[in-house]
């Protein structure tokens, strides 16, 4: 498992530079706004280092939590082959976090940005790069649709995880194309309402395919079957 591992001190190392840049660029004394409401007012201050550098410590704790996991994944084996899914899935925090650090660093540099925009393009950007390697989870219980119908059955687990991920990049699709074109109001809304139609339809779909496992005469943990839904 070292690629995870990998990825995430890369993604550390690169919020990092860009914490550091800002760091000694930034007015000495100055508070640094870290949030900012839906009327794009900050209404969150700290002080630069921990501001400049909260995003790459995030980054590293996130990464060597999921690294080891291993140690806690009691399916090893399936977590071991799942290693491109679970790089991505650090690679996909790292992006989440890099368009937080931008949007952090951004008035320090005189850049113009629109935080709440923002915030929707790196929504899109995410779901796109975790549904593009969901469905190569094998059945573990940190990472993938994780119902008691997905994990009793390795089946019920691929079939689900597949369809789930072409809907989280449908909705990482729609998100980035819709996010700047909808009104103020109907933003977070869009955001919720995407994910939630993402996250809900594979939940149904895993125990209407395990019901029709259990009515062909299969038990749980069974092979691979020819079933369909």
């Amino acid at each position: 498992m070292r690629k995870p591992l990998y990825v995430g001190l890369v993604v550390t190392a690169i919020l990092t530079l860009v914490g550091l840049l800002a760091y000694f660029q930034h007015p000495a004394g100055e508070p640094v706004a870290v949030h900012w409401n839906a009327e794009r007012q900050a209404d969150n201050f700290m002080s630069a280092f921990p501001a400049f550098f909260l995003m790459p410590l995030v980054a590293l704790v996130t990464a060597l939590i999921i690294v080891g996991w291993k140690y806690l994944e009691p399916r090893e084996e399936h977590w071991k082959q799942s290693e491109i899914a679970v790089s991505r899935n650090i690679l996909a925090v790292g992006i989440a976090l890099f368009f937080a650090q931008i949007g952090i660093v951004a008035p320090t540099f005189g850049w113009q940005f629109d935080p709440v925009l923002l915030v929707g393009i790196s929504m899109g950007i995410v779901l796109m790069v975790i549904g593009n390697v969901l469905g190569k989870t094998r059945s573990n219980f940190l990472i993938g649709i994780r119902t008691p119908w997905t994990l009793s059955s390795d089946e019920v687990w691929n079939r689900t995880n597949r369809l789930a991920g072409r809907l989280l990049v449908t909705a990482g699709i729609l998100l980035v194309i819709i996010y700047p074109l909808v009104p103020d109001d109907w933003r977070i809304p869009s955001i919720f309402i995407l994910v939630a139609t993402a996250a809900l339809i594979p939940v149904v779909y895993s125990f209407l395919l395990w019901r029709r496992e259990v009515q062909a005469g299969k038990s749980g943990d069974s092979g691979p079957g020819n079933n369909s839904i």
